[in-house]
């Protein structure tokens, strides 16, 4: 194995033994809270079903809580391989909060739907090659653009979504 590829395999290992021991993380299709993974059964039904499949990512920033943490949870389409969403994604931002050894999922939002026709965008309706580059997150809220559903004819124009998140759920702010 040549140097470069060692010494990236060993930074690797240890940006994620930071990342476990730094509060959540999401490894191999499981949580980890302060480097223990979070068995199965501590997850509460509905968030075990929502990111069952699915790539999850944790934002830091936006929450200002110790037990509360925002995932951008990406899972693949449910329609038909060969259907229009046979390769589209269905992506979601969940609010999810660490309470008695246990994971719950509290709010979510529907940020990307390649069946319901949202499409996550910029303001110039630019698609994003890597999605979490188009959320921004502030001290106390997110931000992100979206085209409008397939259902809203007539809006051409991108949609501009900022929500806080107030006592465990994300509200929409002007």
């Amino acid at each position: 194995m040549s140097k470069k590829i060692l010494m990236g395999v060993v930074a690797l290992s240890m940006f994620e033994s930071a990342c476990l021991a730094q509060g959540i993380f999401w490894k191999k299709g499981e949580f980890h809270i302060d480097g223990v993974v979070v068995e199965s059964k501590r997850l509460d039904r509905e968030l075990g079903e929502a990111v069952k499949g699915g790539d999850v990512t944790i934002l830091n920033g936006a929450v200002h809580s110790p037990e509360l943490y925002v995932a951008y949870v990406s899972k693949p389409s449910h329609s038909l391989p060969l259907s229009r969403c046979g390769a589209g994604t269905e992506d979601v931002l969940m609010l999810i909060r660490y309470q008695n050894a246990r994971l719950a999922l509290l709010d979510k939002l529907e940020i990307n739907s390649c069946e319901k026709g949202v499409l996550l965008t910029n303001q110039t309706m630019e698609v994003p090659v890597e999605p979490l580059s188009f959320i921004e997150m502030h001290d106390d809220w997110i931000e992100f653009w979206s085209t409008p559903p397939l259902t809203n004819p007539g809006v051409d124009a991108p949609m501009q979504h900022r929500y806080k998140i107030v006592k465990g759920r994300f509200v929409r702010r002007p």
